[in-house]
């Protein structure tokens, strides 16, 4: 998905970038005192407003060419919102890819269990914890777990 979006974000700039300088340009050449007048000075303008830089080289002095530049400003504070969330996801897939193979579990077989490194019997955990919980109830019942009383004799000599 994250590719995706990379490639819809540079299409998006540039078509933003590339209207933006056209529709600042045809706005503000025939204004008397305007400085954007040529589609190099426009697409450079366009670029800077984009990226929020804002350096005030240039700038328009129309109506018209000021809805465009709040235009660029608003779709310039979104892209740099899209890329920070993009990154800041990728970081946290990456935290958590890390974090679940860290762990003492190694692999993760088809049936959702977990092979331990420590036991390797490839029991799930609440299988586990189900086969402790009956060991502590017998041994608190005086039973073992071959069903003999805890004293080692068979439950028929007791």
């Amino acid at each position: 998905m994250r590719p995706r979006v990379g490639i819809y974000l540079v299409g998006a700039s540039s078509l933003l970038i590339w209207m933006g300088s056209l529709a600042v340009l045809d706005a503000e050449r025939p204004a008397p005192g305007a400085n954007i007048t040529t589609i190099g000075d426009s697409v450079w303008w366009a670029f800077v407003t984009v990226s929020t830089v804002g350096y005030g080289d240039y700038f328009p002095v129309t109506g018209p060419g000021w809805l465009v530049a709040v235009g660029l400003m608003l779709g310039g504070v979104t892209l740099v919102g899209v890329i920070t969330a993009t990154l800041a996801s990728w970081i946290i897939d990456r935290i958590a890819t890390f974090g679940q193979n860290g762990r003492s579990r190694t692999e993760r077989s088809g049936d959702g269990r977990y092979s331990d490194e420590r036991s390797g019997d490839g029991r799930s955990d609440d299988e586990r914890s189900r086969t402790e919980r009956s060991r502590t109830e017998r041994s608190r019942d005086g039973r073992s777990g071959d069903g003999r009383s805890g004293d080692g004799r068979s439950g028929a000599d007791s």
